[in-house]
């Protein structure tokens, strides 16, 4: 961090002595083409690779700098950086510099040849060093391709190319027909630690509900939220329920009975179908209202998590890899025999750090369609949905993103879902056709898995 307030120093250094003029447009031409990438987020896939790459575009302080961040997604670990443009009066030229997750930092200047910006650039980290030249073509206000050589010997060798397509930098919408009725609460991390907010979508205020340490996730939402956190609790550690009042934030505790950190469904009048480990794997119980464990839905050697309940409260659909892959299978929960609603062993084969198979899913207010995240048509999560037998499978998205978490309306025409394709995680709305899907939020950190709350009423917190 020093590095970088050292370099940014010495940058603001010589701008400051090249202020030869104030006009805003004459200075931004400084920087040719790469001007025009400004304010806008691209996104592109490495060629000969499924690995994308994320990366946003921003005048910074005062509009004399450039600075363009970005985000490897797909690859084999995770990798981010920065680029920072400035003028150098004394070169005469564009400089920049580069810093990534590694700890690798790059320098060197930018110039235009043929219509074509190109960069030369020494780069090093604790591994490697090389010396580097790109360049950046732009064939139309929407797309451009960056290729890079690296120095071997006497000759230069092609190790990267990438085309990038531009999908905008939104801001999050205020208002809109959902906003009406309902705000979301979510979980996110930009605290240190996953809590639950609440975000209004008329004004774009956010409340946070929750604040211990630990990790607290919101599984399902209505005038009560089912919370569920390992904050401390004086008892063994582990997982527990938690009612949440959201329109208060007042807490309390359920069970001290040990769940697992999965989606859980509401029953009609009030108790809960939940996931819980049992002799190393996971089964489901059915709880009553006061959290009290009336009996166990499922029993075999296999992981059975991530139930919803159908509004009528006599199915339930849930995540399980008894299979042999992890899909969406329903049974009743008066007990009977599951049967089996998706079939993509492709699932199975997404990393660790990525939701692993079909799921979770969750069932529209009509009890008639199932929506859920999946990876069956890429390599990236979209949103879909199918009929409450498995049948008449839709996709509702369809992105280089990541779009997952789906969550119904109360009224079952809006879908509000997470996504990646702004670069961090946000929260969106769309219609339950897959339609209009519009952004809703924008702050810092990951905001995940919305829940549909009823409206503050006037004069509440």
């Amino acid at each position: 961090m020093a590095a970088i307030f050292a370099v940014l120093a010495l940058g603001l250094a010589g701008g400051a002595a090249a202020a030869e003029t104030d006009d805003a447009a004459a200075w931004k031409a400084r920087f040719g083409s790469l001007a025009q990438l400004a304010g806008r987020c691209w996104s592109g896939r490495f060629e000969g690779s499924d690995a994308r790459d994320l990366r946003c575009w921003e005048w910074a302080l005062g509009e004399r700098f450039l600075r363009d961040s970005h985000r490897v997604i797909g690859g084999q670990e995770a990798y981010s950086g920065e680029t920072w443009y400035g003028w150098d009066a004394g070169a005469g030229a564009v400089r920049f510099w580069y810093f990534n997750s590694l700890g690798g930092v790059s320098s060197g200047t930018m110039t235009e040849q043929e219509g074509r910006v190109r960069f030369d650039e020494s780069y090093g980290d604790d591994s490697r060093s090389a010396t580097i030249r790109s360049w950046i073509e732009l064939p139309d206000a929407n797309h451009f391709t960056m290729v890079s050589e690296r120095r071997v010997g006497a000759a230069w060798e092609p190790f990267m190319s990438v085309s990038y397509e531009s999908f905008g930098l939104r801001p999050a919408r205020i208002g809109g027909e959902w906003a009406e009725r309902w705000d979301l609460v979510f979980s996110t991390n930009r605290d240190g630690d996953y809590e639950v907010y609440r975000r209004d979508l008329r004004t774009g205020e956010e409340r946070n509900l929750t604040a211990a340490p630990g990790t607290e996730w919101a599984y399902a939402g209505g005038r009560e939220v089912v919370v569920v956190s390992d904050r401390p609790a004086g008892v063994e550690p582990g997982y527990r329920l938690y009612r949440l009042d959201p329109a208060t934030g007042e807490l309390d505790r359920l069970s001290d009975r040990p769940v697992a950190d999965s989606w859980l469904g509401v029953l009609p009048g009030g108790g809960l179908v939940v996931c819980g480990h049992e002799a190393g794997d996971k089964e489901l119980f059915l709880l009553a209202p006061d959290g009290a464990v009336e009996r166990r839905l499922t029993d075999n050697d296999a992981d059975d998590c991530q139930p919803d309940v159908t509004p009528d409260g006599e199915t339930v659909v849930f995540w399980s890899n008894r299979g042999g892959s992890a899909e969406i299978w329903a049974m009743p929960v008066a007990g009977g025999e599951a049967r089996q609603l998706t079939r993509f062993a492709g699932n199975d084969s997404v990393p660790g750090h990525r939701y692993g198979g079909e799921g979770p899913p969750r069932v529209s207010p009509d009890g008639r369609r199932i929506v859920w995240m999946s990876i069956r048509d890429g390599s990236d999560f979209d949103v879909y949905s199918m009929a409450i037998d498995g049948s008449d499978v839709r996709r509702l998205t369809e992105h280089l993103a990541d779009d997952g978490y789906p969550s119904w309306s109360p009224d079952g025409r809006w879908i509000a879902f997470d996504s990646d394709r702004h670069g961090g995680i946000d929260l969106f709305v769309m219609r339950s056709d897959g339609s209009e899907p519009t952004r809703v939020s924008d702050a810092e950190g990951s905001e995940q898995a919305p829940v549909w709350v009823p409206l503050a009423q006037p004069g509440a917190p």
